[in-house]
């Protein structure tokens, strides 16, 4: 009898396992199937039967995350952990704690399994994953380093080994712990789409984009490798195949917030400011506590001009994340654009205690410098561009200029920015011809004309966009090459660099005289050219554009005569204008601001005056020596500075200060009253009593051009 009921006994513990087996593989069927429901209950009738089944509670846990049923994930796992010394068992809680992003509580359950089990690798690289996206980075590749020590050959780890390393900045290492993992299992979708956002650091992008196709082609359906494809894809100025990437990989995993995140960024650089801020909140709605989609939040919020919301956005990411120099590098723009300047510095200066190579934090303090005038400083940040930005030439086989002493040598100097730069920085290049016996400028297409005749002992070539490898072979010998925007790293490191510099751009004569006579035919007045707007819709132009609406109380000034200089078609603007308040503003059919630059320039150079806001007009004016007075906002750009009238970089500018943000009205009354006096003071100098152009009262310190308003009259 004993046997018999201990042989009862063995019988009813098989069948018990043979019933769970089947309740579990049919529970796991529906659960595929998208019947969550029957899954639920199957699953439950499992542990009815056997409540210490693990395997049952894990999928129920897997179930009750995927059903969007919150921290209830964790619970069932937890359960086990009463009865079972598992070290699988603290894992799976430690991810179902990492899935709703109780770090904390997730490296517990690891260091739980690990010490349960020594060499337990699951735990080692889940381990290393929290700490990070806790912003410990070091931390993380230390333990990958043990997991790897245990099991050289686990592919995966050296997944996140590498993007430990990148976080750390050894992108170098972390390129080669991908090929590592590569090697290891040539079909690992994971570290194709790693590899991908580290060639992306390198600036490497095409290859970058062709690790993340990879990537795709091995695992089309994992949201994942979608989502990094879009990333580079942003990258590479393809924002519309981005979003179409990132929005496959919401649409294979809803739940993937690095994929809304990612998807938000886009969005914000399409210019679709609140369908980013939709996105990234329904991301936060994910994920509360998600460093990055707050981090792109505070973004977009910052450039809808809400700097107030956006801090504090910052500062939350920064508490969640605060080992992420990037979130850092953020707070540090929001500061600087409220103009807490001192809060900036700390700012950017943590972002790159915490990682020194981090170019937009060495870019963005070197702007900050520039604008408080520490030039020294500012160039050295301003190097960092290219971290940022990609240098047409950064591959052209020449050795780049580094300060030596170029008697006897050739230099190529290259533009590498918008044509306002161009025409700023060309202010260095009668500097470069000083010194070198030869330099070869190329610059936009446009500018040649006009570069070519203000400095005759240059050759100006066009900027074709060809390869390297063809412009080395149509350049002549060379000895350094060097962008545009170096120059003044060498040329102007002080206020006294600038002292005594004249306009350096010389307009066609021919042109220039066309000009003078239409202005002539208008009758005698003074002369005032405008531009109002510049740049696409985006952050930047927002802040520093107008409406010519707010320009009404220059209109009303009598005596002066004022004329486009804004580029694009601004037909309606002129007839809603004339309709409102009978002023006219003169235009002609056959200018073109944006073809035809050289005309441009005879056109601002036959002018008395320009008046404009912060854009290529102010450059142009100011380089040919017309005076102009420039418009700028309460914390202008770099170039601009702070607390001056003039420019040290344009001998004939004046500026226009706000003295709040979006204050335009303060300055419109301001330009308006210099006006009106200005135009009272010509009177007075047509009829010869000043000696001196009053033009330039506001420019000591500098040798005034000839005034363009003295050889008109």
């Amino acid at each position: 009898m004993p046997g018999r009921d201990s042989e009862g006994c063995v019988e009813d513990s098989a069948l018990l396992k043979t019933t769970s087996a089947q309740l579990i593989e049919t529970a796991f069927q529906c659960h595929r199937a998208g019947n969550m429901v029957e899954a639920e209950q199957l699953y439950r009738q499992v542990l009815a039967l056997d409540p210490l089944n693990f395997a049952a509670l894990k999928l129920l846990g897997l179930l009750a995350y995927q059903s969007d049923r919150g921290c209830a994930a964790a619970e069932p796992v937890g359960t086990v952990l009463h009865s079972t010394s598992s070290p699988a068992a603290f894992n799976a809680l430690g991810q179902a704690c990492r899935e709703h992003f109780r770090l904390e509580e997730a490296a517990w359950c690891y260091h739980e399994a690990i010490m349960l089990k020594s060499d337990y690798v699951p735990a080692y690289n889940n381990l290393g994953a929290v700490q990070q996206e806790s912003g410990r980075a070091a931390d993380a590749e230390r333990t990958y380093r043990k997991a790897l020590a245990i099991r050289p050959d686990a592919a995966e780890v050296y997944c996140n080994l590498a993007k430990a390393l990148q976080d750390l900045g050894r992108i170098d290492e972390a390129e080669q712990a991908c090929r590592q993992a590569i090697g290891l299992y040539p079909g690992l979708a994971a570290a194709y789409a790693i590899l991908g956002t580290v060639l992306r650091t390198q600036g490497r992008l095409e290859e970058a984009e062709q690790a993340c196709v990879r990537a795709v082609a091995l695992q089309p359906h994992n949201a994942m490798t979608h989502n990094n494809l879009g990333t580079i894809l942003h990258a590479l100025g393809r924002p519309a195949e981005a979003e179409q990437a990132c929005r496959r990989a919401v649409e294979i995993n809803p739940r993937l917030v690095m994929a809304h995140t990612n998807l938000g960024a886009i969005l914000r650089t399409l210019a679709r400011p609140e369908e980013s801020e939709q996105v990234l909140r329904h991301a936060l709605f994910l994920a509360p506590g998600h460093a990055g989609a707050l981090d792109n939040l505070a973004v977009t919020l910052k450039e809808q001009g809400r700097l107030d919301e956006a801090k504090e956005l910052c500062l939350r990411a920064l508490a969640v994340n605060p080992g992420s120099a990037h979130a850092y590098n953020n707070l540090g723009v929001i500061c600087k654009e409220s103009g807490a300047f001192a809060e900036a510095v700390g700012a950017f200066s943590r972002a790159l205690v915490l990682l020194p190579e981090n170019g937009e934090a060495q870019w963005n303090l070197g702007l900050l410098n520039l604008l408080h005038g520490n030039f020294m400083a500012g160039w050295r940040g301003y190097e960092w561009r290219f971290s940022i930005r990609k240098d047409p030439h950064g591959q052209l086989a020449i050795p780049r200029y580094d300060g030596t002493d170029l008697t006897g040598k050739t230099v190529f100097v290259y533009a590498e920015q918008a044509t306002g730069e161009e025409l700023m920085f060309s202010s260095c290049l009668g500097d470069v011809a000083a010194h070198a016996a030869h330099c070869l400028v190329e610059c936009d297409a446009r500018l040649v004309p006009l570069f070519s005749r203000s400095f005759p002992s240059l050759s100006c070539i066009p900027a074709t966009g060809c390869d390297d490898a063809a412009l080395l072979s149509a350049l002549p010998r060379v000895d350094f090459k060097l962008p545009l925007g170096s120059l003044p790293q060498y040329y102007r490191n002080s206020r006294d660099d600038f002292t005594g510099r004249r306009a350096w751009l010389v307009a066609s004569p021919e042109a220039r005289h066309k000009w003078r006579s239409r202005y002539n035919a208008l009758g005698d007045a003074l002369m005032v050219g405008i531009a109002w707007r510049g740049g696409i819709k985006t952050e930047l132009s927002r802040q520093r554009s107008t409406t010519l609406d707010q320009w009404r109380g220059l209109f009303a000034v009598p005596g002066v005569r004022f004329v486009n200089l804004q580029y694009g078609d601004c037909r309606e603007e002129f007839r809603e204008l004339k309709q409102e308040c009978e002023t006219q503003i003169h235009s002609w059919e056959d200018a073109d601001q944006l073809r035809d630059l050289d005309d441009f320039a005879a056109q601002v150079a036959a002018l008395d005056l320009v008046i404009t806001i912060d854009n290529t007009t102010a450059h142009m004016a100011g380089a040919l020596g017309t005076p102009v007075w420039c418009l700028v906002p309460h914390v202008p750009n770099w170039r601009w500075m702070l607390d001056c009238e003039n420019s040290p970089w344009y001998p004939t500018m004046r500026l226009f200060r706000q003295k709040r943000r979006h204050d335009w009205q303060s300055v419109f009354g301001s330009v308006a009253r210099q006006l009106a006096l200005l135009r009272d003071e010509l009177r007075v100098t047509q009829s010869g009593v000043p000696a001196e152009p009053v033009l330039y009262r506001h420019y000591s310190g500098h040798t005034p051009p000839q005034a363009s308003c003295e050889a008109r009259r």
